[in-house]
């Protein structure tokens, strides 16, 4: 579909029936200023957008895709939605939004996971459908591709994340929006090609290479303790590695000790466990697989790892 109007048009005050809230528009002169030309997108319902300043204005003689949720889809856009300013850009802030940004070889993507308990964990109003381009970063829900995904609290283990792009090469993944959540969040990055967890709270940046063979399905992300990172024992330890540290959860916060131990059995650290919920311990050893014991008056836990 177009702009009909000689000026822009304001999809905030467009009408839709039997069409889904969000908006792809073809920025093929590169208005907003990102690293290439491609979509932008926009869903009115939740008032946010990719990239962060595209606000839903839709220039003179620009094209636009929609999706359909049902018969006799139709889109009014009465005369009011009509803008005459040439600024298309401002910050929207919302709550429990996360922005998950990709870029390399020249190119870049965002996709946003957004929770609120009007939605459902489906497709429905409040999420956007992502159409393919040179790069893709995407969440992954009943083999749909999204680049806004609404869910409620507490609706999944965790959210599957899809990337492709047109070239191979080290690309950067940056996640944002920490401050918007009301209470601390944990958010885990599960590498299904490496096998790696990542504690995105601890940073924000990620680095992977990604060959144009790889399966799409390439990340998932945890706004909980991870369960592939251990199978969580009575005494309330969970256990992973990332890089080079070790963590350790420990939600019950009664002190206690843990021992580290390489493959051949041979003790490398040895500590006292605090009453604190995380404990960060980084270990000067050699890349390998080590286990991780950890003891207190409720029980034992055990953790194979690996270091890198």
């Amino acid at each position: 579909m177009g702009n009909p109007y000689p000026s822009s048009l304001d999809w905030n005050f467009v009408d839709l029936l039997n069409v889904n809230p969000s908006v792809a528009v073809w920025d093929g002169t590169n208005l907003l200023g990102q690293l290439q030309p491609g979509y932008r997108y926009y869903n009115k319902n939740t008032g946010v957008g990719i990239f962060e300043t595209f606000n839903g204005i839709i220039f003179l003689e620009n094209g636009f895709f929609v999706s359909a949720t049902g018969i006799s889809a139709s889109i009014t856009m009465p005369g009011y939605a009509r803008v005459h300013s040439s600024t298309p850009l401002f910050k929207v802030t919302k709550t429990d939004l996360l922005r998950l940004h990709v870029e390399g070889n020249s190119l870049q993507d965002e996709m946003i996971i957004h929770f609120n308990n009007d939605a459902t964990p489906g497709f429905d109003d409040f999420d956007g459908k992502k159409i393919e381009s040179e790069i893709n970063l995407y969440s992954i829900v009943d083999g749909y591709r999204f680049w806004l995904n609404t869910i409620p609290l507490e609706s999944n283990d965790y959210v599957s994340i899809g990337f492709s792009a047109s070239l191979p090469g080290n690309y950067d993944l940056f996640a944002s929006g920490f401050e918007s959540f009301k209470v601390s969040t944990p958010l885990f990055l599960e590498d299904l090609k490496t096998n790696k967890i990542y504690d995105l709270n601890q940073d924000s940046k990620y680095t992977f290479y990604y060959d144009i063979n790889d399966n799409a399905q390439r990340f998932r992300l945890y706004f909980s303790n991870c369960p592939d990172m251990q199978n969580e024992a009575t005494n309330g330890i969970s256990i992973y590695s990332s890089e080079n540290l070790v963590y350790i959860i420990n939600k019950s916060q009664i002190s206690g000790e843990y021992w580290i131990h390489d493959i051949g059995g041979r003790e490398v650290l040895h500590g006292t466990l605090s009453n604190q919920y995380k404990t960060c311990i980084p270990l000067k050893v050699s890349a390998g697989t080590y286990l991780v014991k950890v003891v207190n008056n409720q029980g034992l836990s055990f953790k194979k790892i690996s270091i890198r």
